[in-house]
Order: C-alpha cells, then sequence, then structure tokens
C-alpha cells in the first residue's frame, strides 16, 4: 500500500537568536483526494481568517500600519489582537501540528562548533519527519511493507546569495540529505521524497506555518523572561492553538534547555486535555 505524508513548515528565528524553530503540520491518509480535501479547507480557513484580520486592522487599528493587499499577513506584523482573533479562529481539519525547537546558545556549548544554521535546519527537518514517521508507525498506521509517499512543502527561505540557482541548490541539497538518510535508516518497501518550494505569499498553507512557529518561539522567549512588548501574552496564544489541533513540539537536543523542556510539557499537557474533552 502507498501512504501519504505531506508536511508544511517554515521557521522562526536566526543565527543569533535565543531559540531557532522549524515547524507547521502535517497531513496524512492512505488516499491523496482526502490530503487534497483537507489542504482546501485549512486554505479557506487561513484566507477567511486572514480577511477578518486585515478588516479589522483597517477599521479598528487606524493607528497601526495597514496591510498591504498584495503582501501577505505575516505572525510579525500581527498585533496582539490579531494574534488572539488568529489563534481562535484556526480549524482542525485533520491536521497535526509539529515544531522541533533549538536553544542555539545550548547547541554551541555543547558541541563547541560555529552555528551552520543550513545543515541545523536540514536536521531539524530531518528529525521531524523521522519522528512522525515512527509515531505512525508505533500506532500501527503504517507498516513496513508500504510505500511511503512524502512532500515536503517548505517556505522560500532567506539566503545571503540571492540567485535561482542558488535557492534550487538549497532545497534540493535537503531533498538529497532526507533521501540518503531515510533510505538507510528507515525500513519500509519504498520511501519517495520530494522538496518542494514556495513563496509564502501565495500558499496559504505555508502562512499557515509561519503563524504556527511564530507562536512556538514567541513562548519560549516568554518563558525566557524577555520584556519585548510583542511576546506579550504569548501563553494565552500557545494555548489557544493547542486547544482545537493535536500537537507535538519537540527538542533537537536532549535536555538543552528547560524552556525547551517546558514548552514540550505545556504541548503535552493541552493535548491531554484536548483529548478528555473529545
Amino acid at each position: 500500500m502507498t501512504y501519504y505524508l505531506n508536511f508544511y513548515l517554515d521557521e522562526s528565528g536566526n543565527a543569533i537568536s535565543d531559540f531557532f524553530v522549524v515547524g507547521g503540520f502535517y497531513l496524512n491518509d492512505s488516499d491523496y483526494q482526502n490530503i487534497q480535501v483537507y489542504e482546501s479547507k485549512i486554505k479557506s480557513n487561513i484566507l477567511k481568517t486572514e480577511k477578518s484580520i486585515r478588516n479589522y486592522r483597517n477599521n479598528f487599528e487606524t493607528d497601526l500600519k495597514p496591510y498591504e493587499i498584495k503582501k501577505e499577513v505575516k505572525w510579525n506584523n500581527l498585533s496582539l489582537n490579531n494574534k488572539k482573533a488568529l489563534s481562535s479562529k484556526i480549524r482542525f481539519n485533520n491536521q497535526t501540528n509539529i515544531s522541533m525547537i533549538s536553544s542555539l546558545k545550548d547547541w554551541q556549548s555543547k558541541y563547541s562548533k560555529q552555528i551552520n544554521l543550513e545543515a541545523i535546519y536540514n536536521m531539524m527537518v530531518k528529525n521531524l519527519i523521522e519522528r512522525t514517521i515512527k509515531s505512525l508507525s508505533v500506532k500501527k498506521i503504517i507498516k513496513n511493507k508500504d510505500i511511503l509517499n512524502i512532500k515536503v512543502y517548505i517556505d522560500q527561505r532567506r539566503i545571503s546569495i540571492k540567485t535561482k540557482n542558488n535557492k534550487q541548490q538549497k532545497f534540493k541539497a535537503l531533498e538529497g540529505y532526507l533521501k540518503t538518510y531515510f533510505y538507510w535508516n528507515l525500513h519500509f518497501k519504498d520511501i519517495q521524497i520530494k522538496v518542494i518550494q514556495f513563496e509564502s505569499i501565495s500558499h496559504p498553507l505555508i502562512r499557515y506555518a509561519d503563524y504556527f512557529v511564530g507562536s512556538i518561539a514567541s513562548m519560549c522567549n516568554f518563558l525566557n523572561n524577555s520584556e519585548k512588548s510583542w511576546y506579550q501574552n504569548a501563553d494565552l496564544i500557545f494555548e489557544q492553538m493547542h486547544k482545537k489541533v493535536p500537537c507535538t513540539c519537540s527538542q533537537t537536543i536532549v535536555k538543552q534547555s528547560k524552556i525547551i523542556e517546558q514548552i514540550i510539557s505545556l504541548c503535552q499537557k493541552h493535548n491531554h486535555i484536548r483529548k478528555s474533552k473529545n
């Protein structure tokens, strides 16, 4: 049997950030038409939510810069009221939210290496996919005799030399890394992997990933006692994001940061609360 897994990922942070987050959500099904239906519903949810946020900004937040029609709504540009509205309007359409969190300072301290964000990003994407596959395998949703068809949708990543060939090399390198690693380390009949890079402005599913990783990064900084105003009420947004949609938050290195361990514990707590209500 062919089993389908689609990942939609973005990142938050850079080489000098306290925390670097890669995440978004995934869809899985043995029938690809079902995944397309879920995609359509999530897109509709995001577009309607963004429309309401734009309207609110234009009508009630006139002291703030209005959202330009031809530009996307980004997490970093949302006001607190916008974030509250966004987190309350996200609907469950069979997606599972996922995040992989790194404390770059602890990473550098533990391994005594300079930060190579490209390598760390690739490893975090690999870990997200691998742990998802292993989780589905433990639950008997997928079996070793299955063919896994995996698509990884990622945002057009910021790079220092902005040329078409350079961008293509970046995600081709990620695709090659994933193919080689999974071929050798995961024992399925076959694993087919394709990495697809999109501009988030034209893809609501990538913007969903941006909103989710933004909420996780904000929560990391909130728990780290950041005094910056844009992390205000990050705990409320985090809780709201976890109320309706199942989530797996994880860390790149075990026991690398007490803050990240708190995030994981809170994620598990909210998952338990949501399950008990259902």
